[in-house]
């Protein structure tokens, strides 16, 4: 089996060029979703929940579910040529009838594995930052009662503390496949196959790279936004007014909606060879063009 492998600049560029394509299409099959998380984005802010990974996470699930379902559609539409809402087929038609089946199925899964991977992310990033607390608490309370242990530690460290930090670190660059196993997912293909044929180490470098390549440009675009609009008032969304605070969560709400669709896109046409799809789906920009 060939290792997996794809043009950077060609995938992100087909994500690009597919939700500016579809703009039209994307605006009405995000609109209610996109309302939903703005509205639970400003519950949770205005509960103070903004720093609270879990109780924010809990209150943003019901828009997690409806960003999954955009998300799903939305695949369908690339990797199968279906687009949202479909109609019902007539009365006795058994093969339709099996292809609706199908598409519910594979939006279905796509959505409830992509609520999956956003509960389980939103958990380790909790964790993450309870250990980093515990750890500075420690490392404060060690500075105040033996102020003297700076001078008896060796000033290299232990080596040996090295291992299971780098190790870490190569699990958690390999796991980022694991972040986009919603696609195969929307066209019913296991995760087990889906993993086979991504490979080895690099695949995951390589998934990681066209992510940053997708999220960078746009959120810096929204940094340089809010920041032009939170100028006069500050860093906190609390000295600002409402009507800007609002709209500084909208902004965040639709770059994330944002980031998303174009990350799935890019992906999926970057998993064209793995993840099975329409003969006529994923065609090159060049092709689309002509």
């Amino acid at each position: 089996m060939s290792a997996f492998n794809f043009d950077l600049i060609d995938a992100a560029g087909y994500g690009y060029h597919r939700i500016w394509a579809e703009r039209t299409y994307l605006m009405r099959l995000a609109l209610i979703p996109l309302i939903l998380k703005f509205a639970c984005a400003v519950l949770a802010h205005s509960l103070g929940y903004s720093e609270d990974f879990l109780r924010r996470g809990l209150i943003m699930l019901p828009s997690v579910f409806a960003e999954g379902w955009v998300l799903a559609q939305f695949l369908r539409t690339i990797l199968m040529g279906e687009r949202w809402p479909m109609p019902l087929p007539e009365r006795g038609d058994e093969a339709a009838f099996a292809r609706v089946i199908l598409r519910a199925r594979g939006i279905i899964s796509s959505t409830l594995v992509y609520v999956l991977i956003s509960v389980i992310s939103t958990v380790l990033a909790w964790g993450a930052f309870e250990m980093n607390g515990m750890t500075q608490a420690v490392v404060d309370q060690q500075a105040g009662v033996a102020p003297v242990a700076e001078e008896v530690a060796p000033a290299g460290g232990n080596p040996i503390l090295l291992i299971p930090a780098v190790a870490a670190i190569l699990l958690s660059i390999w796991s980022i496949r694991l972040l986009w196993v919603y696609i195969p997912y929307a066209v019913l293909m296991p995760a087990r196959t889906y993993l086979k044929k991504l490979g080895g180490f690099m695949a995951s470098v390589r998934l990681a790279g066209l992510f940053l390549i997708c999220m960078v440009p746009i959120n810096v675009l929204a940094v340089m936004l809010v920041q032009g609009l939170m100028s006069p008032y500050g860093k906190s969304l609390a000295d600002a007014p409402d009507y800007v605070s609002f709209l500084v969560i909208f902004i965040g709400a639709l770059t994330d909606l944002v980031v998303g669709i174009l990350i799935t896109a890019a992906m999926a046409y970057a998993l064209r060879t793995i993840v099975p799809h329409h003969p006529d789906a994923l065609k090159d920009i060049a092709d689309k063009k002509s």
